[in-house]
């Protein structure tokens, strides 16, 4: 896969911002929206405090490399997604499928959202992402 040197511009910065938005709106559940860099740097996102974009994507980046990493050793293929259920909730991390930029989507949602719904949703986000990202080459 290959990636356009540079952050985002302010024309990808604002489209990731929509998407982040929509997703908040339509998908039940949903708490809170990160993209990102690969290697970590916030490019859109709308959190509750304390958590802070910076932070979150840091460890984005970290855990799908190590996921990536991980995938490969036990042979089982490509990594193409993260989720965390934890007591009060779950996450779930995504890459962007795009061949101009590599980005990852974190999606924050509550303990009783339905995992199913919410992973459509994310996965849908982040082809339209995608989509719109290579539609710019």
């Amino acid at each position: 896969m290959s990636e356009t040197m540079g952050a985002p511009g302010r024309t990808e910065r604002a489209m990731c911002q929509k998407h982040v938005e929509q997703l908040l709106s339509t998908a039940p559940g949903v708490i809170g929206v990160l993209v990102c860099s690969i290697d970590g740097f916030e490019v859109a996102s709308r959190l509750r405090p304390p958590l802070t974009a910076e932070r979150l994507s840091a460890m984005t980046s970290s855990q799908l490399a190590l996921c990536e990493a991980l995938c490969g050793e036990t042979g089982v293929g490509p990594c193409r997604n993260v989720v965390i259920e934890a007591e009060a909730g779950r996450l779930l991390m995504l890459s962007v499928p795009a061949q101009r930029r590599r980005m990852l989507l974190t999606v924050l949602c509550e303990h009783d959202s339905v995992l199913g719904s919410v992973l459509w949703a994310a996965r849908s986000c982040a082809q339209d992402i995608g989509r719109r990202l290579d539609d710019r080459l």
